[in-house]
């Protein structure tokens, strides 16, 4: 089974609710770059990248002119494109973005090769386990308290296990304070943290010291 086409497209999604951001960025839309596989039997696959902002008409370009005519006439094999592909990106320049682009035919690829066995992708994939526990996240380093601790209330009564908030206020009492009254809201679940790469190391500790006593995870 053989790479027949690739087809792309981009859309731009507005973020509707709430101020999404953290330490190092400020998102007011994102964007969507598909990519659609179609395999010389008529089977297609879809895969899909995001960018948390511009870039997107970047990274179809690349899969355009680049990345399309290298990998169409190769075999729908997932692996082989993906470390074939990588590795002539990287011949033309770096990484960054080349990844985010080659993400999206991967995705595709595998999307295809699943419908292609007839099998949900965990199994071509390789199953190990029939459950995994999950933890709820949100982008949240811009919500009020209120609004803070509405929001891990929903998660805690959802039922989730764990959660992860985003952390890196500029005046780092904020921080213990707003993960102080999380803790009250969720009792004894898990709680992890996210600076998004906002600190250096020596920030990084002296703040993590500051957080003692909460019992993150």
């Amino acid at each position: 089974m053989k790479i027949a086409s690739v087809e792309t497209m981009v859309t731009r999604l507005p973020i509707l609710t709430g101020d999404w951001h953290d330490t190092i960025h400020h998102v007011t839309h994102i964007e969507l770059v598909f990519v659609e596989v179609t395999s010389d039997s008529g089977i297609t696959g879809t895969g899909v990248s995001h960018t948390s902002g511009d870039g997107g008409v970047t990274i179809e370009s690349l899969i355009q002119n680049s990345i399309i005519p290298f990998v169409v006439g190769k075999d729908v094999s997932p692996r082989a494109v993906w470390h074939e592909t990588w590795h002539f990106l990287h011949d033309l320049g770096g990484a960054g973005f080349t990844t985010t682009a080659l993400g999206a035919l991967d995705i595709a690829l595998w999307d295809l090769l699943s419908k292609e066995l007839g099998k949900p992708l965990v199994d071509v994939l390789g199953r190990v386990r029939s459950t995994i526990p999950v933890y709820a996240s949100g982008i949240n380093l811009g919500l009020s308290e209120d609004e803070l601790m509405a929001q891990v209330t929903r998660w805690r009564d959802a039922g989730y296990p764990a959660m992860k908030v985003k952390v890196g206020k500029p005046d780092p009492a904020e921080d213990v304070e707003r993960l102080t009254k999380i803790r009250e809201v969720i009792g004894p679940l898990a709680l992890m943290v996210d600076a998004n790469q906002g600190w250096g190391p020596a920030e990084a500790v002296r703040r993590i010291n500051m957080l003692r006593g909460l019992d993150l995870t």
